[in-house]
């Protein structure tokens, strides 16, 4: 009897396509580099930035409109709870009041903190855009380093709001006294020098905590090692970004009138994308090439 007919070979599966690795550089750290930076990849990933942009106002939008919301309607309670025992018209109108300001306080730390996190969930996409990854909207929704973010923020406002007072409060003293003017005018100028000094120094502590995972206020120290060696050319760039946003406000607003008004309804929200997206990756080039880390080509 001869062998039966072995059985025909399955084919080999076929692996699947890899996936492109990204290509990162070492590449030098300056103002122009990061501004083109931030503007290339923000009309490579425009349509993207559009969904993180529009998620990010209706959330903020939001909250801020749940939050009076709920003051009203707390306050009205408030005020029904006073008239239904009895009380006078003006304590009525106080029972209002203070259930109307109790919660609007707790809606405006609601609002701080949801702010707080999307800024993080910004740099989380900067980050991501850094090493080669596209903007992705689920970055936006990460809680990972939140709670050292909101801590080390809140130590940054005290450490301003302290400077501010010590310049400030004593100029303002000298003009109370002395009845000169000039007086309250030094103290503002050292306190907004003093302010700005601080809030360059500490320009990278989110990307310090996201990044390496740095700790509480160590992220701080993180951020003024990379800043220190380029300190005047960091704050070259704080200028350099204030001018291209109000300059991309200003002419957003010229061609929006230009075109009767309904223009603007296409021109703030594209320049709002242009400044969602430059914002955030020219300071995420900057941090990257001054810690001496590649960028994505």
């Amino acid at each position: 009897m001869s062998d039966p007919t072995p059985p025909p070979a399955l084919p080999t599966p076929t692996p699947a396509p890899a996936l492109p690795t990204p290509t990162l550089a070492d590449r030098p750290f300056g103002v122009g580099a990061a501004i083109g930076f931030g503007w290339r990849r923000t009309w490579r990933n425009f349509w993207r930035l559009l969904l993180v942009s529009i998620v990010f106002f209706a959330i903020t939008f939001g909250v801020q409109l749940l939050t009076g919301l709920a003051g009203l309607i707390a306050g009205g309670a408030g005020g029904l709870g006073a008239e239904a025992l009895g009380a006078s018209p003006d304590a009525a109108e106080l029972g209002f009041a203070a259930g109307n300001a109790g919660t609007q306080f707790i809606g405006a730390v609601v609002s701080l903190l949801v702010s707080l996190f999307l800024q993080l969930g910004l740099v989380r996409i900067a980050l991501g855009v850094a090493t080669g990854s596209p903007v992705e909207l689920r970055r936006l929704f990460h809680f990972s380093g939140f709670g050292r973010f909101v801590g080390t923020s809140i130590v940054v406002v005290i450490a301003i709001a302290a400077a501010l007072l010590i310049t400030v409060g004593p100029g303002v003293w000298l003009t109370v006294a002395t009845d000169q003017v000039a007086w309250a005018v030094i103290g503002g100028v050292v306190g907004a020098i003093i302010a700005i000094v601080l809030s360059t120094m500490f320009t990278f502590y989110a990307y310090a905590i996201l990044d390496r995972d740095a700790r509480g206020v160590s992220s701080l120290g993180v951020s003024w090692a990379i800043v220190r060696p380029r300190f005047w050319a960091v704050i070259g760039l704080q200028i350099l970004i204030v001018l291209i946003v109000i300059g991309l406000l200003i002419g957003a607003i010229i061609l929006g009138v230009l075109m009767l008004f309904v223009g603007l309804l296409i021109t703030l929200p594209a320049v709002g994308v242009l400044i969602f997206g430059l914002v955030p990756l020219a300071w995420v080039y900057a941090y990257r090439t001054l810690a001496g880390e590649p960028v994505a080509v």
